[in-house]
């Protein structure tokens, strides 16, 4: 959802919610693309302006903590394409995410921002 420049950054995304969920949206790229930039600390007393789906990444953190940690592990590997999961599901899957907006924003800025939203400890 991240990954600047990519048409088929919402492929797999779109797999996921039809396969697992039952739900068919037309307009997925319409619900992650809208919102522009929202300022957002790091924990470390910085504020940087960062795309809007950190700031629904922050609002819904809860729901992606508990969805991430219930599912099955097999389904992780499958739509994280990765052979192994680590314990800490959420640090995986923000150290992945800051991979991702790398292409556009800073990994170490993305991690720290995606750490202090989950407060974890790296």
């Amino acid at each position: 959802i991240l990954e600047k420049g990519n048409p088929s950054k919402y492929n797999r995304y779109v797999l996921w919610l039809v396969t697992q969920q039952g739900i068919v949206n037309t307009n997925v790229r319409d619900s992650f693309s809208a919102g522009g930039k929202v300022r957002m600390s790091d924990g470390k007393g910085h504020i940087y302006n960062m795309p809007a789906a950190f700031g629904r990444i922050k609002k819904y953190s809860e729901m992606i903590v508990s969805v991430i940690n219930n599912i099955e592990e097999s389904i992780l590997r499958e739509y994280w394409s990765k052979s192994e999961i680590h314990p800490n599901r959420v640090m995986q899957w923000c150290f992945s995410v800051a991979d991702i907006a790398s292409g556009d924003i800073d990994f170490d800025v993305s991690l720290n921002i995606l750490s202090n939203i989950f407060s974890l400890n790296l």
